[in-house]
């Protein structure tokens, strides 16, 4: 079984925060449609991980980031079948042979830099908890990997243009509303240019 952590629930519930928003502010039907068949979409997700969830978590403190793990009799395992490799940047986390299945956890880049000597990990009953030393301690992490933290970063960064700070959802409209305003951008030059090919190909053009 492969774990693997990140805050994908994180931004499935900021989706769904968002869509009830807009949902709550729309007022054409069509948008509404669509607004809800997306939340439901979105709620399911969020469902489908809560399993997965459960099964692990994280969290933080000023030195170290702390990934927790529950593993059924892990504790009971031989100390040799329990491996942790930390990178620079990256870790990867192995358990073999434990009621005859292996469960891995790899995380090719995390989100900041950490310190390889000063990262660890240790087997509780049932349960392992990976210690993995910031590179910069004053930091607090918002996400675990990096592909993350640039969603994250992406995501706030579209939502504050334009942003108006005495209407929260200004933002999120905006995009909206551009995208909308593109898509009927495009309809419109297809429905011109199948006029226009209509017109020539009515056309007797002799040379």
């Amino acid at each position: 079984m492969k774990y693997h952590f990140v805050t994908h629930g994180i931004l499935l519930r900021q989706d769904a925060k968002e869509a009830k928003t807009l949902l709550e502010t729309a007022t054409r039907q069509r948008i509404k449609d669509v607004l809800s068949l997306e939340l439901l979409k979105i709620e399911t997700k969020i469902k489908n991980l809560e399993e997965n969830e459960s099964r692990s978590a994280w969290d933080q403190s000023d030195k170290f980031l702390k990934l927790y793990i529950t593993l059924n009799d892990v504790h009971n395992l031989n100390k040799e079948n329990i491996v942790c490799d930390f990178e620079k940047q990256g870790l990867s986390f192995k358990v073999k042979e434990l009621e005859g299945k292996n469960h891995e956890l790899n995380i090719a880049r995390t989100a900041y830099p950490i310190l390889p000597d000063k990262s660890y990990f240790k087997v509780k009953s049932d349960m392992v908890v990976i210690f993995a030393a910031k590179s910069n301690p004053s930091v607090k992490w918002e996400a675990i990997t990096f592909e993350e933290k640039r969603i994250l970063d992406a995501k706030k960064s579209k939502t504050d243009v334009g942003a108006n700070k005495d209407d929260p959802t200004s933002g999120l409209m905006g995009i909206m509303k551009q995208d909308m305003l593109n898509k009927t951008w495009y309809e419109s030059q297809q429905k011109t240019k199948g006029g226009l090919e209509s017109d020539l190909a009515g056309m007797n053009m002799d040379i």
